[in-house]
């Protein structure tokens, strides 16, 4: 016959609350000495020896609920909150070519626009990925690691446009770049980036 842990425990409440029994100990530290008016009762010692082992194993479990509440409030709880409010923005500051980020945790991110237009929404977009990062300068080597192989592409397909002989505007028109001024301020950027590897 299997019990419930529950019916286990209450059954031997029932055995030891009985008149003839006397246990000395508690259900939580167990009961160690077992004896009625006659003398020992081996059923009695065995059933403390198994409230024993009752209360170790349901001991072990407790310690391994709290191992798992610890590492469920760890990514949804309050350090997940705490995550939360580091990326959240409190104020947003932008003074051409600087673009500064208070954030709710008092921390506060700088990017600069630097050979480049001034443009508000990338400086804001710079600000959260340097945030993330670490803030950081080495957000930045993210960027480089992954545009990098779209711009030495992008640097090749010029090329092969200019060989094959077509004008800065069907090149610009033909990449979707817009200008021939983008276009050109575009090439001189990825040859400065080509010279720089």
């Amino acid at each position: 016959m299997s019990m419930t842990a529950r019916e286990f425990m209450d059954t031997m409440e029932n055995l030891i609350n009985s008149p003839n029994q006397r246990l000395i100990g508690n259900l939580t530290g167990g009961y160690v000495y077992a004896v009625d008016e006659d003398g020992y009762k081996p059923e009695l010692m065995y059933a403390a020896t198994e409230i024993s082992k009752a209360n170790r194993k349901a001991a072990e479990a407790q310690n391994q609920l709290d191992a798992i509440k610890y590492a469920v409030n760890d990514v949804f709880g309050v350090a997940e909150l705490h995550r939360k409010m580091a990326l959240e923005i409190k104020q947003v500051i932008f003074n051409n070519p600087a673009t500064v980020v208070f954030w709710m945790d008092g921390t506060k991110t700088v990017v600069k626009a630097e050979n480049e237009d001034f443009d508000p929404e990338k400086g804001l977009a710079m600000a959260i990925a340097k945030k993330v990062y670490g803030n950081t300068g080495s957000y930045y080597n993210q960027f480089k690691k992954h545009i990098q192989p779209y711009h030495k592409q992008l640097l090749s397909d010029i090329r092969k446009l200019h060989d094959q002989g077509k004008s800065e505007k069907e090149i610009s028109d033909a990449l979707g770049i817009g200008s021939v001024a983008k276009l050109r301020n575009l090439k001189a950027k990825l040859i400065r980036e080509e010279k720089a590897e």
